[in-house]
């Protein structure tokens, strides 16, 4: 337990090091929404990708991965063809520059009430996902440190947000590129260490499971709902934290290149999320479990391992909980606060709203709900009142450019 407790709390620590550093820079509501002034391409990329890795997604992949690999290979394939899809979108927002919200977009779209319709729709999806992610990481995390869950939750909500709430997105963006390197590192340290123990003859199950074999896409009673999950990963791309990334660069061909960065970036990781899935199914082949990481921090009884799992975990989760947290914030402020009361004091009401959300969301983490209740929860409010008319309005807007 001491290892793996003394790496999660270094990690955690170390963040809000970081968050509160480049935060104290932070004067106006700009800076809070916006973060730096011309960030580079590659540091756009990199936030991208850590946003659009979450630790639910972590946990939901690598479960699907041990159960049912080929769809869930062909699932986050177009998880990464949406990062493709909304840096092609980056084309069209040339003229929504300046704006700090996809609700502020919509409203330039569409009329006022549309705006306060949709900033509603994301800060309730930005809730959802942020209790998500925060209960994405208190079983598996108190399995690994033997403490209590609820502990670690706030413990975890504390640290996202006291650097948010003091920094904005210029803190979460300085952040990220922790969180991505974390996850890049220490993936195939984990790989690397689980085979040199278990050692399963990989070769022999990838070529004689049926689980990748092609007869199961159409196989099973599931395929319906897989094929809805495809389409739904495929759109879900545009959520309120990845569109605000549309709208920090002036040169939209140099976000479109921000967005394929972010897609390599993606692809790396979570091919390493597969691989660990397939490790798994080959070394414990007939395991019935509904948590993998919980069963791995169990089985795999080791310092380096449970470090590594911890590090991970905390990495993914945190990466794209204080995207949410930030982004409902700003969305507060500049659609709901600035149409009532004009620009007087939204530094303090995002940063206020900042703490609305961190409670809120701890709050419904506690509650209890499925961690796939609480992100279809979000998609159900975000998707139709929100996606649908951003994507029918800038293919529209291409068309009439032709």
């Amino acid at each position: 337990m001491e290892y793996s407790y003394i790496t999660l709390i270094a990690f955690l620590l170390l963040n809000l090091g970081v968050g509160l550093y480049y935060g104290r820079h932070v004067k106006t509501f700009r800076d809070y929404a916006l973060g730096k002034e011309n960030i580079s391409t590659i540091l756009l990329g990199i936030t991208i990708a850590a946003t659009w890795l979450t630790g639910s997604g972590f946990s939901i992949y690598l479960n699907e991965v041990f159960k049912e690999s080929l769809w869930t290979i062909i699932i986050v394939f177009f998880a990464t063809l949406s990062l493709l899809f909304v840096g092609r979108l980056a084309l069209r927002t040339s003229e929504f520059y300046g704006s700090f919200s996809v609700a502020e977009v919509l409203g330039r779209l569409y009329g006022r009430w549309v705006r306060t319709i949709a900033a509603i729709a994301s800060i309730l999806m930005c809730i959802a996902s942020l209790a998500g992610q925060l209960r994405a990481v208190t079983a598996p995390l108190a399995t690994i440190l033997e403490v209590n869950a609820n502990y670690l939750l706030l413990i975890t909500a504390s640290v996202v947000v006291s650097y948010s709430f003091f920094g904005g997105m210029r803190s979460v963006i300085s952040t990220d590129l922790l969180q991505f390197l974390a996850m890049g590192l220490c993936l195939p340290l984990l790989l690397i260490s689980l085979y040199t123990i278990a050692q399963p003859d990989l070769v022999s199950f990838w070529t004689n499971s049926d689980q990748l074999s092609l007869n199961t896409l159409w196989s099973g009673g599931g395929n319906y709902a897989n094929m809805l999950g495809i389409i739904e990963v495929y759109f879900i791309g545009l959520m309120p934290p990845l569109f605000h990334r549309l709208l920090l660069k002036r040169n939209v061909f140099k976000t479109q290149a921000a967005f394929r960065i972010a897609a390599f970036g993606f692809a790396y990781v979570i091919a390493n999320v597969i691989m660990l899935g397939l490790f798994f199914a080959a070394a414990h082949q007939g395991l019935k479990t509904d948590n993998l990481l919980i069963f791995a921090a169990q089985h795999y009884n080791y310092p380096i391992i449970k470090a590594l799992l911890a590090l991970i975990i905390s990495a993914m989760a945190i990466s794209s909980a204080d995207s949410y947290m930030s982004t409902g914030a700003v969305i507060f402020a500049n659609d709901i606060a600035r149409p009532l009361r004009g620009d007087q004091g939204l530094l303090q009401i995002g940063k206020l709203f900042t703490l609305f959300i961190g409670i809120s969301s701890v709050a419904l983490a506690l509650v209890g709900h499925s961690l796939l209740g609480l992100i279809f929860l979000g998609s159900a409010i975000y998707l139709p009142v929100v996606v649908v008319p951003l994507v029918l309005a800038l293919q529209a807007l291409e068309a009439v450019a032709r």
